[in-house]
C-alpha cells in the first residue's frame, strides 16, 4: 500500500519520469512524508574527493558510508578513478539546529576515518532557501573538505607544525601557549574521543607544536584561544613511523560580538589570488563610494579611504601575492546590510592575462570565517569549475549570519563595481 499522510496518498514517480533511479524515487517519497507531517525535508547532495596523503592524489574505489544524527543510515557510495564522490540523500531540519550528517570512509591499503558535517542550509542564500515548516525544499550542492586519508600502518607517527596568527604575513607569527586537543575523523565533534593533548610550546620556534606517538589515521585539531585568541580547528594526518611536519593551523586575536574576519589560504598555484569584500558604507565618511558600498580588495585596503590601519572599520590586513596566504581581512564594526566576499585569480584573471582560468579551482582555496571569538565556519573550494572568480559567500551585518553563495564567473575588471558590489 502506498504511503499517505492526511489524505495525501504519496506514490514513486518513477515509471513517469525519465530518471528511473529507485532510490531517487524513495527520496522523494521522504520528502513528501516530512513535508506533509509538518516537518522541514531537506534534500542535499554532498561531494569531494578522497585522497591519499601526502601525496593528495585520488583514491580510487574508496567507499563512503553516511548517517544522520540517530544513526538511520542515509546512503553508501564509492569514489571514481579520480577519488571524485558525490553522495545525495534525506534529512529532515530544524530551522535552529539544522541537520547533522556523519560517515565513515574506508580503503583497502589506507587507514578508515570518520567524518562530520554539521549542515545549515540557511547558510544557503536563494529565492529558496528560506526553511519553512511543511514545505519539500530543493536539493542544495555541498562541496565539504577533501577527506585525507593515510597508509595503513601498524606504527605510530609524529605530526608537527605551527599555529600561527592569520593577521601577519606569510604565516611568520606563531602563537605560543595554546591548547591543542587532537580527536579521531575529520571535523570531529565533542563526542570523539580525544586521543591526544599538547602545546603550542614555542620550540623550536614560537606557535610550534609537536605530538609524538599518534596512530597513523586522520584527526581534527582543535585549538583553544582561551578568550584571547579565537578558538579555531584543522586537520592532520599522522603516517605511521614518519614524522610528518608543516601540519599549520590558524588563528587570531578573539573578535568583538559584531566583528567578522576572513582568513584566505591557498596551495602553490596560482600564485596571487585576492580577496575582495563589499559591504554597507556611509558617504558621510567616504564620499567615494558607489551605490552606499564599500570595496576593499589590494587597489583599496581600508574602509574609509584614508583611515589607514588604526582607524579603519574594515581593512585589508594582509594581501599575499606568492602562494599560500594567509590572505585576511577584517570588519571592526559590523554594520546593517550585508556583506560579500569575493576571491579572484590575479594571476589569470586581468586584462593582460590569458592564463588557465581553471586553476582557481585546483587551488585548494580554504576560507576561514571567525566571528566573535570563534572560528564558525569554513568553505573549500569547488573542483572542475572555471573561472577566474569565485564568490563564497554573503553574510547579514545585523546577525552576522553567513549565506554560502559557491559561484564561479569570469571577470579581467578588479575594480568592477556591478560585479564585485
Amino acid at each position: 500500500m502506498a504511503p499517505s499522510c492526511g489524505g495525501l496518498r504519496v506514490v514513486s514517480t518513477a515509471p513517469l519520469v525519465r530518471r528511473t533511479d529507485l532510490a531517487y524515487a524513495d527520496r522523494m517519497i521522504v520528502l513528501a512524508l516530512l513535508a506533509c507531517s509538518g516537518n522541514s525535508a531537506i534534500l542535499v547532495t554532498l561531494q569531494g574527493q578522497v585522497v591519499d596523503f601526502p601525496s593528495s592524489t585520488g583514491v580510487e574505489g574508496a567507499t563512503l558510508s553516511f548517517e544522520n544524527a540517530n544513526g538511520m543510515p542515509l546512503v553508501s557510495t564509492t569514489t571514481s578513478d579520480l577519488g571524485d564522490w558525490s553522495a545525495t540523500f534525506v534529512l529532515p531540519y530544524d530551522t535552529d539546529d539544522g541537520a547533522q550528517v556523519f560517515g565513515y570512509v574506508e580503503h583497502d591499503g589506507h587507514v578508515s576515518t570518520s567524518v562530520h558535517h554539521q549542515l545549515r542550509f540557511r547558510d544557503v542564500k536563494d529565492a529558496e532557501a528560506t526553511i519553512h515548516p511543511g514545505r519539500m525544499q530543493s536539493a542544495r550542492i555541498l562541496e565539504v573538505e577533501p577527506y585525507q586519508l593515510a597508509p595503513a600502518s601498524e606504527f605510530d607517527g609524529t605530526v608537527s607544525g605551527r599555529v600561527f596568527d592569520a593577521v601577519v604575513a606569510n604565516q611568520a607569527a606563531g602563537i605560543g601557549g595554546l591548547t591543542l586537543t587532537v580527536r579521531e575523523g575529520i571535523d570531529a565533534t565533542e563526542t570523539s574521543p580525544v586521543v591526544a593533548t599538547s602545546v603550542t610550546d614555542g620550540f623550536p620556534a614560537p606557535g610550534d607544536y609537536r605530538i609524538d606517538g599518534l596512530p597513523a589515521g586522520t584527526y581534527t585539531v582543535e585549538i583553544a584561544g582561551g578568550g584571547i585568541w579565537a578558538d579555531a580547528r584543522f586537520t592532520a594526518v599522522s603516517i605511521g613511523d614518519e614524522d610528518t611536519p608543516d601540519q599549520n593551523g590558524a588563528t587570531s586575536v578573539a573578535l568583538a560580538e559584531d566583528q567578522f574576519r576572513v582568513v584566505l589560504s591557498w596551495g602553490a598555484i596560482p600564485p596571487d589570488i585576492d580577496t575582495h569584500l563589499s559591504g554597507p558604507g556611509q558617504l558621510e565618511l567616504d564620499p567615494s563610494l558607489v551605490e552606499d558600498r564599500f570595496h576593499v580588495f589590494f587597489g583599496n585596503k581600508e574602509y574609509p579611504a584614508g583611515s589607514g590601519p588604526a582607524n579603519a572599520v574594515v581593512f585589508l590586513d594582509v594581501d599575499d601575492t606568492s602562494s599560500f596566504g594567509p590572505e585576511t581581512v577584517t570588519v571592526r564594526r559590523a554594520d546593517p546590510g550585508y556583506y560579500k566576499y569575493v576571491l579572484h585569480d590575479y594571476t589569470n584573471g586581468t586584462a593582460a592575462a590569458s592564463g588557465d582560468t581553471s586553476q582557481l579551482s585546483a587551488s585548494k582555496c580554504k576560507v576561514q570565517l571567525f566571528a566573535g571569538a570563534a572560528q564558525v565556519e569554513t568553505y573549500y573550494v569547488p573542483t572542475g569549475r572555471v573561472g577566474t572568480a569565485w564568490t563564497v559567500f554573503e553574510i547579514d551585518g545585523d546577525s552576522l549570519r553567513p549565506y554560502m553563495i559557491s559561484r564561479f564567473s569570469e571577470t579581467s575588471d578588479v575594480t568592477d563595481p556591478l560585479f564585485f558590489y
